[in-house]
């Protein structure tokens, strides 16, 4: 290019066409490099009639006011077409002034620019230009293709980058799977069931009349699946977990996600942006645990593989369970178990027994086994489960041991002493559970006599008894030991008895003894005596009174009195009738003695003489003289007269008397 010679001054910066030599002077001169020339088309879309500029753009202002030259169909347009500076302007477009136009700079005219279609070319469109779609579903491949006119379309089918043209409907691969609709101006690739293997590059080609063949370019088709990512996947209770349906592709049309745990929908209030597409736990609970899948909204049949979260978190809801359930009986074989809901589970178990405020450790398995249980065993017992998160209590189970009655034992009430005619309670009490529901009372006097029933029974009480009870439950009975109720009461029955028995003889030694009834035994015995017309004499105290060498005049009545804290009772009196021989036996006349004579004898004894012998002594001796009390005889027997008193103790003679001359003189004086 030409430059003005001379002190012409140069600018400072200009524009020129990519692969142009421009000639510069040594003055520094900045020049700007334009990547090329370009056609643009107002409208974009022309139909027949429409008016249309064309621009041969460039990114900068061309230095020197360039010429532009315009090809169609690279050949120079005719001058029927205004073309001004740049622009080359169609009034009212018609398909004769169809085709491809490009631009370039007069004296630098190749290469032109790009050509540009107007109106009606050769050529394939597609809407969408490349899709992602989802395995199993079905797919559409729009495609919109011209050609210029005098065209006329003979075939249309789709082909895939490495098949050379070959039709799709061919193709083993596709079989059954594949359907075209279309048109004169558009055509359409329908796939159904698509799997992994369909990812490839689609291009539509269609044939006309005179030999013209055109195939666009390719459609990139990507076939996804879809999976869950679970981001982390093992969290402890209160994390964040973030879930996302994701796929190798970004599929068309935006479609909505639609999320599923155990194979159950979830709402979306845990989701992210419209679609869906992201799955949040703020704060993960044991409940959001679980398998996750997602699928597309209207594609719910084609579920993603399951992804699982797990979430971990301290035992809770733990419990203890009683095998086997129901009653627990003294002896029986117990099993406690302690469960709880953890994740990871419950490493570590302790049991505790509770008493009052204080508990203590009996166990550390899951299981806490009573072999042969007691009824010192019974109590509330509870556990506490442990994980490496944290740990939980059990609420308490009783353990209740039930049992046939036993330690069964008689109380009396009032306590102390009990005197006969006293109202008295008797109380069954016994060890049972559970508690004795049946009580019977009965007395041995001395077998067996039932009393009643109940756990108190009251009485009267009359005299001193056993008694014992009988308690049970549904589990069995048990008896009470004999329980002696004492009744109290005054002596009574109270008797005198004297030892030897029968006749007492003088001289003899004779016990008296005081026999009484009374409870408590008789604290005090006094013994006195009674004679007729006299006051009673107390003789002396205890049980016994003895008299040795026993005289007549120990004869009489005599009784006891027997006292104990109650108070006394008096003996009848007893009669001690002295048993002696006659004594004091004397001889006394009972007439005037002229004609005859009458003596008596008379004697003191007990019992009364039952028989008298008379004597009278002669100087030959004694002579019996006669029998009886009295003696009657002549006046004219004097002598010594004596008489000889017997009884069945014994007998005694009187001292002698003179009867002398019918005169009785006393010791024999006259």
């Amino acid at each position: 290019m030409p430059f003005a010679k001379g002190p012409t001054v140069l600018p400072t910066a200009f524009c020129i066409l990519s692969g142009i030599l421009a000639e510069l002077s040594t003055t520094s001169i900045r020049s700007n490099e334009c990547p090329g020339l370009q056609v643009l088309v107002d409208p974009a879309t022309v139909k027949e009639g429409d008016r249309v500029t064309l621009t041969c753009s460039t990114t900068c202002s061309l230095s020197n006011n360039p010429t532009y030259i315009w090809y169609r169909n690279s050949q120079p347009v005719t001058n029927k077409h205004t073309a001004t500076g740049n622009t080359l302007t169609i009034i009212s477009i018609t398909y004769g002034d169809t085709g491809y136009y490009s631009c370039a700079v007069r004296g630098h005219e190749g290469p032109p620019s790009p050509a540009v279609c107007v109106m009606t070319c050769w050529g394939v469109a597609y809407n969408p230009e490349s899709m992602c779609a989802l395995k199993g579903s079905s797919v559409e491949l729009h495609s919109y293709y011209s050609y210029p006119p005098g065209y006329t379309v003979q075939d249309t089918f789709w082909f895939i980058s490495d098949s050379k043209n070959t039709d799709l409907k061919t193709n083993a691969h596709y079989a059954g799977r594949v359907t075209y609709t279309g048109s004169t101006s558009n055509h359409t690739l329908s796939i159904r069931s698509l799997n992994l293997g369909d990812s490839k590059d689609y291009a539509l080609r269609f044939t006309t009349n005179k030999n013209g063949k055109w195939s666009g370019v390719f459609v990139p088709l990507s076939v996804t699946g879809l999976q869950v990512l679970v981001d982390p996947a093992t969290v402890k209770e209160g994390d964040r977990v973030t879930l996302t349906c994701s796929t190798t592709c970004s599929l068309s049309n935006n479609p909505t996600y639609i999320w599923y745990r155990n194979s159950q929908p979830v709402s979306n209030q845990h989701t992210s942006g419209n679609m869906h597409i992201i799955y949040i736990l703020y704060s993960a609970s044991p409940e959001d645990a679980g398998k996750y899948s997602c699928a597309v909204e209207g594609y719910e049949s084609l579920i993603s593989p399951e992804s699982s979260l797990n979430v971990t978190y301290a035992p809770r809801n733990t419990t203890v369970s009683v095998s086997p359930p129901g009653d627990i009986k003294e002896g029986d074989s117990v099993t406690l178990t302690c469960s709880s809901d953890a994740n990871p589970p419950a490493h570590t178990y302790s049991w505790y027994k509770k008493s009052g405020d204080q508990s203590s450790v009996v166990g550390s398995d899951q299981n806490y086994r009573f072999e042969n249980i007691n009824s010192e065993q019974r109590g509330h017992y509870y556990c506490v489960a442990q994980n490496g998160i944290g740990q939980d209590t059990s609420s308490e189970v009783e353990i209740n041991v039930e049992y046939a009655p036993r330690n069964t034992t008689v109380s009396i009430s009032p306590s102390g002493d009990i005197k006969e005619g006293d109202s008295v309670t008797l109380t069954c009490s016994s060890d049972a559970n559970p508690p004795v529901h049946t009580y019977t009372w009965h007395r041995k006097n001395p077998y067996p006599n039932w009393v009643g029933q109940g756990q108190n029974v009251n009485i009267t009480a009359e005299h001193s008894i056993h008694y014992y009870c009988t308690a049970k439950n549904k589990h069995g009975s048990s008896v009470s030991n004999d329980t002696y109720l004492d009744v109290h009461y005054n002596p009574k029955n109270t008797t005198a008895s004297v030892h030897p028995s029968g006749e007492v003889v003088e001289g003899e030694s004779v016990s008296l003894t005081c026999h009484s009834d009374a409870n408590p035994p008789v604290q005090n015995y006094t013994w006195y005596s009674h004679r007729q017309g006299a006051m009673s004499a107390q003789l002396g105290e205890g049980q016994s009174y003895n008299i040795s060498n026993v005289r007549a005049e120990h004869s009489g009545h005599y009784y006891c009195t027997a006292e104990n804290k109650h108070g006394a009772s008096n003996s009848s009196a007893m009669l001690l009738n002295v048993l002696y021989s006659p004594r004091n036996i004397s001889v006394s006349p009972l007439s005037d003695l002229k004609d005859s004579v009458t003596l008596t004898c008379r004697s003191d004894a007990n019992p009364a003489a039952h028989g008298y012998t008379w004597y009278r002594e002669t100087d030959d001796g004694t002579v019996v003289q006669g029998t009886g009390m009295s003696l009657s005889f002549a006046a004219g027997l004097s002598g010594r007269y004596h008489c000889e008193a017997q009884n069945q103790v014994g007998s005694r003679n009187s001292t002698a008397v003179w009867v002398f001359l019918a005169v009785v003189f006393e010791n024999g004086d006259f």
